[in-house]
């Protein structure tokens, strides 16, 4: 989930990878969080079908560590992208 969020932020708006990334971890971290406080029945909307796919009822510790880890995929990625993108183009006529 996490990767889709920043691929699709990142595909609209030029924003700078660190901010990206940290934001849709804050975003996915608060989501997860409101599933712990059970926030569907809070507000009433425990019949709510869409509610319930959206926000979710369900509160799972691993989930906030697979959203660390696609996170930190899309550092990784990202960095080797940025390294490959400053090199030069590779010659097409070499002196091999």
């Amino acid at each position: 989930m996490v990767i889709l969020l920043y691929c699709l932020i990142q595909s609209f708006f030029d924003l700078p990878v660190g901010a990206t990334a940290i934001g849709v971890l804050l975003f996915s971290y608060t989501i997860e969080l409101l599933q712990y406080f059970k926030i569907v029945k809070v507000l009433g909307l425990q019949h709510n079908t869409l509610a319930k796919v959206i926000i979710g009822t369900s509160f799972a510790w691993l989930d906030l560590v697979m959203y660390t880890l696609g996170i930190v995929l899309v550092l990784l990625v990202e960095k080797k992208a940025a390294k490959q993108s400053a090199l030069p183009p590779p010659s097409v006529l070499s002196d091999k």
